[in-house]
């Protein structure tokens, strides 16, 4: 880190690669947390609602750094450090990744705490007449 007088100086290089993950974070998070609410909303589940927008939120915060490292170390010519990258590819990579992550992780911290009814085993359903 450059200093200046025993401090550290502006790093315009640093701030501009932080840019990306903050506008993606931002953004995604917001993804996720409404996901999370429309998804509790369709299953009935308000009393999960917490759970739903941290499983959200932190699912979509996952796919930003998934995102991130994938588009360094795989596309290191297309610029994923931009909000906006220049390729289709990972533009589709960063929209499918921010989806299945956040659908996932909602799914996952909606339904975590439902418990599950017993099946017995040997029963045949059999039908009234």
């Amino acid at each position: 880190m450059p200093t200046r007088k025993g401090r550290l100086a502006f790093c315009p290089q640093a701030w501009t690669s932080l840019t990306a993950p903050v506008y993606h974070g931002g953004i995604w998070g917001a993804i996720g947390a409404s996901a999370a609410l429309a998804l509790a909303a369709g299953l009935g589940r308000w009393d999960r609602t917490d759970y739903g927008l941290l499983g959200g939120v932190g699912a979509a915060l996952a796919a930003v750094l998934v995102s991130e490292v994938i588009g360094f170390a795989a596309f290191p010519l297309d610029r994923t450090g931009r909000p906006i990258a220049l390729t289709w590819a990972t533009r589709l990579l960063a929209r499918l990744l921010c989806a299945a992550f956040v659908a996932s992780g909602a799914a996952w911290a909606i339904q975590g705490g439902q418990p599950r009814a017993p099946r017995r085993r040997g029963a045949a359903h059999v039908p009234s007449a």
